[in-house]
């Protein structure tokens, strides 16, 4: 995913930065709401609870998105002047992201009990062999 930025202003009565971005998706498809809060907490050095993702345009067929995104200096101002629903979209991708991430942790845990697993029936099996020539040897 590449960006350009198109615009990007300060807007002090609002203690916001308003940024408008090109971002070119080539080869995938449109970047989800997570992935881009994600993106510009790292690119702008802000958390991503600041961040409200505005707008996002692709046009049909297009690997182009352009998008409005405004970083507030702090979250308290958030609720004072965004819309509630602007909030509410925001909050329902940080969840969707925090559900994925426990799911692949989830995994990991099952994959890695499951290759373990194994191991310890061979270990047993050895031991078990081992007794069992230890008393063919004795008798």
């Amino acid at each position: 995913m590449k960006t350009k930025v198109l615009q990007e202003t300060e807007n002090k009565l609002f203690s916001r930065k308003e940024i408008n971005l090109e971002i070119d998706h080539n080869k995938s498809q449109t970047p989800s709401r997570a992935e881009l809060y994600k993106f510009m907490s790292v690119k702008f050095k802000a958390p991503a609870e600041q961040i409200v993702l505005k707008k996002m345009k692709t046009g049909f067929g297009s690997n182009k998105s352009l998008a409005k995104f405004y970083i507030y200096d702090n979250a308290e101002v958030i609720s004072k002047i965004e819309n509630k629903h602007f909030a509410a979209r925001r909050e329902k991708a940080f969840e969707a992201e925090k559900k994925a991430a426990e799911e692949a942790k989830a995994k990991k845990a099952e994959e890695k009990a499951a290759a373990e697993t194994p191991k310890e029936e061979v270990a047993e099996a050895e031991t078990e062999s081992e007794e069992t020539k230890e008393e063919e040897s004795t008798e």
